[in-house]
């Protein structure tokens, strides 16, 4: 029979504090990455639900034969007129006025959260217009086509990769690329 004691397991003082310098190295390494891949995400997500909204729009239109406008709107239930900053909404126009009035069905909305933005027009007859509104066989009705500039306010990212451009021909269909300075569209927010 031993009479030795039994080996102790664990960790010491010294190896647990080597441990947690190492994950706290390791965790200042990674966190700007995911800081920069989550701000990226939330570009892409918002700009392809911009995207929805036009597709939706167009889709409308061609399916019960009518006019159907997307339109600035900071509410969610009436057009406001104003930039795209609060967020939008698609409604079937029936009486083809371009005002969403009583009994016209909205089939889209979509807000803005406070750290992105959209800014930029679509243009009708070269003048800056915030509805975009599609003819029954899904051009654009009376609308020369524009860029529209969604932004993500963070200093996670370059400045030249905060932003896409959803650039609507007069066809009425948007293609994404990345912002052309050339493209007098709209500045984007500085971040906080």
């Amino acid at each position: 029979m031993s009479n030795s004691t039994p080996a102790q397991q664990g960790f010491t003082l010294l190896e647990l504090m080597i441990t947690v310098a190492i994950a706290a190295i390791l965790l200042a390494i990674a966190i700007p990455s995911f800081e920069s891949t989550i701000a990226r995400s939330q570009l892409t997500t918002k700009t392809n639900d911009f995207l929805a909204g036009l597709a939706s729009a167009r889709t409308e239109a061609i399916k019960n034969n009518t006019r159907v406008v997307m339109c600035a709107s900071a509410n969610g239930t009436t057009c406001t007129g104003a930039p795209w900053t609060g967020g939008w909404l698609v409604f079937i126009d029936t009486d083809r006025d371009g005002a969403l009035d009583a009994g016209e069905t909205i089939t889209k909305v979509s807000q803005v959260t406070s750290d992105l933005s959209v800014v930029g027009t679509a243009t009708v007859n070269g003048a800056a217009a915030t509805p975009i509104a599609f003819s029954p066989d899904g051009t654009l009705f009376r609308n020369a086509g524009g860029t529209v500039r969604v932004c993500k306010a963070t200093t996670a990212l370059p400045a030249n990769e905060n932003a896409r451009d959803i650039v609507i021909n007069g066809v009425g269909t948007p293609r994404v690329q990345r912002p052309n300075p050339a493209i007098a569209v709209g500045t984007c927010p500085t971040p906080p």
